[in-house]
Parts: C-alpha cells; sequence; structure tokens
C-alpha cells in the first residue's frame, strides 16, 4: 500500500521563517494556530470577486471566496511567510508575498485582480485596395512577447483560422512586443504595444512573399537524451541556424494541464537559435520555431516527440540507527550504531531505503501527505520516499534467503536485521532493494554487502593511515583513553585488515555517527541545518547542482573548503560534474568538525579553522552575514542608495561583529534550560536565541530566551528590544510595507523563480509600475530584513539607516 509513511518535508527550510519549537502535546497545538482572510477584489474597481480560488504556500491551504470576495482559511501554522496564488475566470493570475499570519489572530491579505486584455485582429496578404477585401493567410502565427531582463520571450502565440482571424487572450497590461509570422513569407513588422486591463484591442497584420525563400529549417534536439521524460530540461536547436538571423519559440503542442516550471530561455543572438525548456510532465510535446533571414522571410520547422516515465533508481544504505537522525518525537535521543557495514556479531544493521527519479526528482514529490514536522518544526531528514513500494531481499554468503530477519518487514522503505550471534567474522549478508514506481516501473536491484568482522588491532589502523592516527591523535577521542577510536565509526576492522583494505570499511557523513556518543546530536535536530535534502539529486541542473553541492551536501563542502579558494567563489567544474551521493545528509556534523584533526587553538577540529570562518562559508551571502557585515549592497540581497555612505557601519565597525561571529551569541550555552524531551533549549548547537514555550508563542512570559550573552556588555538587559530597537524596526518595516503596497495595489509581489529565491537572493514579479526600479530596491531592502528576522539585532544602525533610505526613496514617487 502507497503512502502508508508520511516525511518531515523540506518546507520550512524553503522560506523564511522563525525558529519555532513544537510542543509534541497534540492539545497544545490548536491553540496557537492563526486564520487567513483573503480579499479578492478587481484591481481597478475594488468590486470583490467571488469563486477566485486561492493556493497559500508553503503547506499547500487552499479556500475559494464568497459572493463578498472572501475567502476565510483556518488553522494555518503561525509565524510562516506564506506567499498566495489566486485565480479567478477573466482576470490574470496573481501572486502575492510575504503573508505573515499571527498565532490566535485572523491576518488579513489584499488580492487584486486586473481583468485580461485581449488582442484581436485579421492577417492578410497585400492586394485589394480596402483591407477586408484582402485574402485571409490561414495558419498565420502572431507572437506576444515581452522583455524579462536581457531577453525577449514569448509570452503568448496565436494561430489565425480560415478567415485570418486571430485572438490572444488572458494578457495581463503591460508592455510587449507582437510580430505576425508564416512559413514562407515576410514577417510583419515588429511592433510595441501596450494592452490594457479588460480592454479589447485590435491589431491587423498583412504578410508579403519574399522574393527568394530560404531553405526549410529543422528543428532539433541538440543533445538528446533518450528516452525522453519530465521533468528534465532539454536544448533546441535548428540545423542551418547560421542563414537565419532572428527565431521566434513556441511550444506548439504540450499535454493538458501542464504549468510552465524551471528555466525556460533562449541562447544566440535575441531571441536566439537555441531554445531551452523544462518539460514539465509526461505526454507529447510539438516544439516548433521560426527563421528569419537578413531580408524578413521566414521558415517554421517543428519536433515531435514523446516523454515518457523512467524506472527509479533504487539507492540502499547502511545508516547510523534506529534512525539516521535522533526523532525526539519517538523519544529517540541517541544512535545505537555508527552506521558500519562490517560490524560485530550480534549487533544490528539499520538499512535506508532511497531513490531517485527523473520523473519526480524532488523529494517533495517523493511523499504523499506532506508536508509534516516533527516536534521542533522541522523535517529532520526522516526523508522517506512514500510513493514508491520498496522490496528488500537478503541472503547470507551461502545466497541463502534470510529475508525473514528484515524488520518490520521487507516492504519498508527502512528496515534493520539482528546479526546472529553465532555469526563467524568473515560471515556476509547481501542486502538487496528493488524499487517501484507509481506508475508500476520496477528499478534494477542494487545491492550492498555487509560483512561480520571482530576489533582489530589498534596499530592495524595506524600502520596504512598514519596521516589520518597523526590528526586523530591530538583530538578528545583519543585522548580520553581511547573511547572512541577509528573502529568505532568505521566499523570493525579484523577482515578489513585481513584482506589488505578489502573490503573497504565505511565513510559514513550522517550526524548519527556522532550521535552514538554526543548529545549535541540531539540539540541540531533544533536547527536548520538538520533539515535533510533541501532539493533532490536530479532537481537542480547540472551546472547549479555543481554550484548548489557545496553546501547541501557534506561531502561537497569538504572539497569546497579543501580547495583553499575563497568558498563564496568556489565552483564545482560544470563538466565532469562531482560525485554526488544520491542519498545523503544536508549539513551533518562532519561538515564543521574534521574528527581526525585537533590542534592547539582548534581542539575541535573546525575545518576552517575557527567558527567564525566556519559560518562564513555557506553563509556568507545569506541575509544575515550580509546585515553584520554592512555589505548587503555588495553582494547584491539588498540595495545601497547611490550618494549615501554606508562605511559607518561595515565590518567591524558594528559593534555586533566580533571575531566568532554567530557563534559567540548563536551558540552560547549559558542558559542550561532542558525542554520536555530533555534537550538544551537555546544556545550550544541548537543555534537558537529564543524557546517560544509551552504556548508556541513568540513574546509571551513562558518563553526562554538566550540573553546572558547579550548581558555581557548590556548589563540588565532583559529583552533584545534594547532601546526599542526591534521596535523602532518593526515599524519601518510597517511603514515600507504600506507605502509599497500603497504603490501596487495592496499587495507584495512574489519570490520568483521558485522555491530557491526563497532563500537565496532570487528575484521577484516587477512591479506593476516601476519606472527607475524605484519600488524593486526599497522591496529588496524590505526582504532583506524580513528575512533576516532579528528586526535590527545583527547591525542597528545599518537597519535603520537602509530602511529609512528605503522609505525615503519611496516617498518621492508621491511628491
Amino acid at each position: 500500500m502507497r503512502g502508508k509513511r508520511f516525511i518531515h518535508s523540506t518546507v520550512m527550510l524553503l522560506v523564511p521563517v522563525m525558529f519555532i519549537c513544537f510542543n509534541s502535546s497534540p492539545g497544545a497545538a490548536q491553540n496557537y494556530l492563526g486564520s487567513l482572510k483573503v480579499q479578492v477584489k478587481d484591481f481597478y474597481t475594488g468590486k470583490p470577486l467571488s469563486g477566485a480560488t486561492i493556493l497559500v504556500t508553503p503547506n499547500n491551504y487552499t479556500g475559494t471566496s464568497n459572493a463578498q470576495g472572501e475567502a476565510v482559511i483556518e488553522k494555518i501554522t503561525p509565524f510562516r511567510n506564506y506567499q498566495l496564488t489566486v485565480k479567478c475566470s477573466g482576470y490574470v493570475l496573481r501572486e502575492t508575498a510575504f503573508v505573515i499570519v499571527r498565532a490566535n489572530e485572523e491576518t488579513t491579505a489584499v488580492a487584486p485582480l486586473k481583468k485580461n486584455a485581449v488582442i484581436r485582429g485579421f492577417v492578410r496578404q497585400p492586394g485589394a485596395l480596402l483591407p477586408f477585401l484582402r485574402r485571409p493567410l490561414p495558419g498565420a502565427e502572431v507572437f506576444l512577447l515581452q522583455q524579462q531582463g536581457d531577453q525577449l520571450k514569448t509570452i503568448t502565440v496565436a494561430k489565425a483560422n480560415g478567415f485570418g482571424y486571430f485572438s490572444l487572450v488572458n494578457i495581463d497590461e503591460g508592455t510587449y512586443t507582437i510580430v505576425a509570422l508564416k512559413d514562407g513569407y515576410k514577417q510583419s513588422d515588429v511592433l510595441e504595444i501596450q494592452p490594457a486591463s479588460g480592454k479589447f484591442m485590435r491589431q491587423n497584420f498583412v504578410l508579403e512573399k519574399p522574393q527568394v525563400v530560404p531553405d526549410p529549417i529543422q528543428v532539433i534536439i541538440t543533445d538528446p537524451q533518450k528516452p525522453y521524460t519530465a521533468p528534465v530540461g532539454y536544448f533546441f536547436g535548428i540545423e542551418n541556424a547560421a542563414s537565419f538571423k532572428t527565431f521566434y519559440w513556441v511550444k506548439e503542442q504540450q499535454p493538458a494541464g501542464a504549468v510552465p516550471m524551471g528555466e525556460e530561455g533562449y541562447f544566440g543572438p535575441p531571441p536566439g537559435s537555441v531554445y531551452y525548456f523544462t518539460l514539465p510532465m509526461l505526454g507529447q510535446y510539438t516544439i516548433s520555431a521560426y527563421a528569419v533571414d537578413e531580408s524578413g522571410a521566414a521558415r517554421r520547422g517543428s519536433i515531435t516527440f514523446e516523454a515518457g516515465n523512467v524506472p527509479p533508481t533504487a539507492v540502499p544504505s547502511v545508516i547510523p540507527g534506529p534512525t539516521e537522525l535522533p526523532l525526539i518525537d519517538k523519544d529517540i535521543l541517541f544512535a545505537d550504531s555508527s552506521g558500519a557495514s562490517s560490524v560485530a556479531a550480534g549487533s544490528t544493521v539499520y538499512l535506508r531505503g532511497f531513490g531517485t527519479d527523473l520523473n519526480t526528482p524532488s523529494p517533495e514529490e517523493f511523499n504523499i501527505g506532506s508536508p509534516t514536522f516533527d516536534v521542533y518544526g522541522n523535517k529532520n531528514g526522516d526523508f522517506h520516499a512514500s510513493i514508491f513500494d520498496f522490496a528488500w531481499t537478503l541472503k547470507d554468503k551461502n545466497g541463502n534467503d534470510v529475508s525473514s530477519l528484515l524488520s518490520p518487514s521487507a516492504a519498508q522503505d527502512d528496515v534493520s536485521f539482528n546479526i546472529p550471534a553465532d555469526a563467524q567474522p568473515g560471515d556476509s549478508y547481501t542486502a538487496t532493494l528493488i524499487m517501484t514506481d507509481d506508475k508500476g516501473a520496477q528499478s534494477a536491484p542494487q545491492s550492498l554487502e555487509i560483512t561480520v568482522a571482530d576489533i582489530a588491532d589498534a596499530k592495524s589502523c595506524s600502520t596504512c593511515h598514519s596521516d589520518k592516527a597523526l590528526g586523530y591523535a591530538a583530538t578528545a577521542h583519543a585522548n580520553k583513553g581511547g573511547g572512541a577510536t577509528c573502529q568505532s565509526c568505521h566499523g570493525k576492522g579484523s577482515i578489513h585488515v585481513a584482506g589488505s583494505g578489502s573490503p573497504k570499511l565505511s565513510v559514513n557523513y550522517w550526524s548519527g555517527v556522532c550521535g552514538q556518543c554526543h548529545e549535541q546530536f540531539a540539540e541540531t535536530q533544533k536547527a536548520m541545518h538538520t533539515n535533510a535534502l533541501p532539493f533532490g539529486y536530479y532537481e537542480p541542473t547540472g551546472g547549479r547542482l555543481a554550484s548548489c553541492y557545496r553546501c547541501h551536501y557534506t561531502k561537497g563542502y569538504i572539497g569546497a573548503v579543501a580547495s583553499d579558494k575563497p568558498f563564496q567563489e568556489f565552483r564545482y567544474p560544470f563538466s565532469p560534474l562531482p560525485d554526488v551521493p544520491k542519498d545523503t545528509p544536508n549539513v551533518s556534523c562532519s561538515v564543521c568538525h574534521d574528527s581526525h584533526r585537533a590542534e592547539k587553538g582548534n581542539p575541535v577540529g573546525l575545518r576552517t579553522g575557527a567558527p567564525g570562518k566556519a559560518c562564513d562559508t555557506c553563509h556568507y551571502e545569506k541575509w544575515q552575514n550580509a546585515i553584520l557585515e554592512g555589505m548587503a549592497g555588495e553582494v547584491g540581497n539588498g540595495y545601497h542608495y547611490p550618494g549615501q555612505d554606508y562605511s559607518a557601519f561595515e565590518g567591524d565597525k558594528n559593534p555586533h561583529r566580533r571575531e566568532d561571529k554567530c557563534v559567540m551569541c548563536h551558540m552560547s550555552t549559558k542558559v542550561s534550560d532542558k525542554d520536555a524531551q530533555k534537550v538544551r533549549k537555546v544556545g550550544g548547537h541548537t543555534f537558537r536565541m529564543r524557546d517560544y514555550g509551552d504556548d508556541l508563542i513568540p513574546g509571551t512570559a513562558d518563553d526562554t530566551l538566550n540573553i546572558p550573552v547579550c548581558q555581557g556588555c548590556h548589563a540588565g538587559l532583559t529583552s533584545f528590544d534594547r532601546n526599542g530597537v526591534q521596535t523602532e524596526v518593526k515599524g519601518l518595516l510597517t511603514e515600507l510595507s504600506s507605502l509599497l503596497k500603497g504603490n501596487n495595489h495592496e499587495f507584495l509581489p512574489a519570490n520568483q523563480p521558485g522555491k530557491c529565491a526563497r532563500c537565496h537572493k532570487g528575484g521577484t514579479v516587477p512591479f506593476l509600475n516601476d519606472q527607475g526600479n524605484i519600488l524593486e530596491h526599497a522591496y529588496t531592502n524590505y526582504k532583506l530584513f524580513v528575512n533576516d528576522r532579528s528586526y535590527g539585532i545583527h547591525n542597528p544602525g545599518y537597519t535603520r539607516k537602509l530602511l529609512q533610505d528605503s522609505i525615503d526613496s519611496v516617498k518621492q514617487l508621491a511628491r
């Protein structure tokens, strides 16, 4: 049966959220929920619109507006930053962002929708003096294009009927380019038009024959990958493109319900001889193109192909158990195995079943019923692929089927088995996994071997691994009388030594390896770092995966640090791609710590050598660090206004910017309070500055603040709102939000393009009428400080100045 086990979803990592400590009591969880009232109205008249459908992401809450244009959505998790998508017949789809729902309150959001504009007309041949007597050109196509960044992109295409009549509907008002084309004819003049909301616009075209008709064109997939599948990106080109000057591309046919996704664009001379398109779903596609030569003569070509389902790939692995992370809601604080594949007789082996699938590249899509969260509001690595069926088999070294040893059953994703107590060193067990996807396609079997072994003489490790042994000798592990040895993490070594290194011992990056002994393992469950895969193996494009790899995969981070290049400039070669594991923890203990290394001044083996430098790797361009350093304008997630001086707040001129940076406050252990699960509430490896208490609402009496570290400089401080800085910043943000909404019909543009933009600087849908990008620049700063979530604490002077400059710039629009 599918969907029998749910996961902790990726939602929390993908949006700017406040740190929430969920209570494990179901009753308590109902008391702090909020509600959202969405008011849908006509953009210009203010008339309420009924029947509009509303989607609230993350969490996929839905609603439909009533006769008053309102939809009230109850029981929404508060203190998160939501985005709305609103649809209504006859109106342009609207997306709005930064809707923050409060606990025990009804939050109101306005969604003003604009009526569709319509462009209609005829495409005819030259001839008669009176236009209506000219012969129609059936099959001619009218392209509506719009400048987006440095690209002129096709928005929609209409084909003329037997009377030469065409109609472009569902158009948003704005500035567009329009052109008419037909195979074997000269293209029309390229015109700029500005359709208005709710208005009909007429535009006629006359196409004539060229003196010389160019050779036909053939559209090809430039780098074919068969079988074609979705969602995968493909590059389309034209074989004899060199004979032409300008190119127009269109998705002539795609499956019903296909929604554009990912990147889409043109390359080469604008609008580009190469077209890139990500197929959103399985089915048949026809991609067509017009190529126009120097004389204006156009030729048309197309390619039709089928995107079909491909089988998944099974990815079995041995993990630290009972789970790869300490799922506190299951009362598990420590792992009881290292996840090694070379183990002693009588021990338990934990197997994790995972998979990759080109048709469902994101772990979010693997799981029916997501999102679900653990007691701390995180998803914490419990990523189970519930759309798949799993079939494990287990055989001993003689090939006998011993699958009956698997618990809870051979059909589960994650299973375990006990090595018999009488097993002998050299015995082995082979676990094989086959996965079946939701369309019945079955993976090839993938196997791994577990070897029974004894502890080897410790000197054997140093004989072959002298470099590691020297580093290990200086660590606390070695200095505690051998309590933690190489074989505590890598597995029992007797067979490995006897076989001169074969079979290899395990190298396991899951944090549960450390979680056998370290209570910090449980603390990290409160930190966003432990949220497992933020994306799927296939989800980013190849080159993008090579960039994401340095922060979102442990092995990638280790390689980036070891390269000795500035981390923010480090990129893996685009070809060939690095060996990216298909199933791996996101940020594990091994990201920051090298367990083989310790030295004077660095007793915990930080890979970067110093705490501040550790945070400066992945977080260098993130909101918090950009504010701390006063360099948001430099890295691009903020906007520095020309003529304004921000140098007084840069670097160590900011009193909160110390050598240890984030670590100094966020990892302070001066507060020792623990929660109901006996895990540290704040600081340490939770990285938290506030625990919300049993009521789950910030700013109430039961909050625990990690404030003693602040009191070292600010004696007697009892809240983070020192001298009212947070109150002031919240007021500035509210004022700026109101000004931005007031200049944009009461809504703020949504994040684009997609979920990566929610955590990274990413763009937004453009403002409606933003000459000189005044609103966009101010909105960039608004997003910076809302996403930061400290409300000025990281750099009070910089925050005040940048917000005030933003407010002043928008106010000038009204003068």
